[in-house]
């Protein structure tokens, strides 16, 4: 493959990744929604299938994140000898996305659990 072609796959992996995690932070927003201004309304059965809905649709857009950081990740390491990378993209090095992403992903999913919990705990 060209230097060219690797050079658009890290961009287009990267983008990738970027968007599904705008979806995971959509999904967030959106269940933080929920639980704030209905989360002491609802039933057991309408929190179960709220929160698991939640769940399900951000763990597999983050399954999608990280599929699009290791592809990336494998591109970047083609490309580990060509001086116009190491000069360009110092800053986007897979690695450090695939460390600091799921750390992310896991507290935002714990602190929306507990923000549910805290909505419905009886005062």
């Amino acid at each position: 493959m060209q230097e060219a072609e690797l050079f658009e796959l890290v961009f287009i992996a990267g983008a990738t990744a970027m968007t599904a995690f705008t979806i995971i932070v959509t999904f967030t927003f959106a269940y933080l929604t929920v639980a704030y201004f209905l989360g002491s309304k609802l039933s057991r059965l309408e929190i179960a299938v709220v929160t698991g809905g939640y769940l399900i649709a951000s763990f597999l857009s983050f399954a999608v994140v990280m599929a699009n950081v290791s592809a990336m990740r494998v591109f970047q390491e083609e490309l580990a000898d060509s001086r116009v990378y190491q000069r360009i993209v110092f800053f986007m090095d897979a690695r450090i996305y695939e460390a600091g992403i799921p750390v992310v992903y896991l507290l935002s999913v714990a602190t929306c659990l507990f923000f549910m919990w805290s909505i419905r705990r009886p005062r």
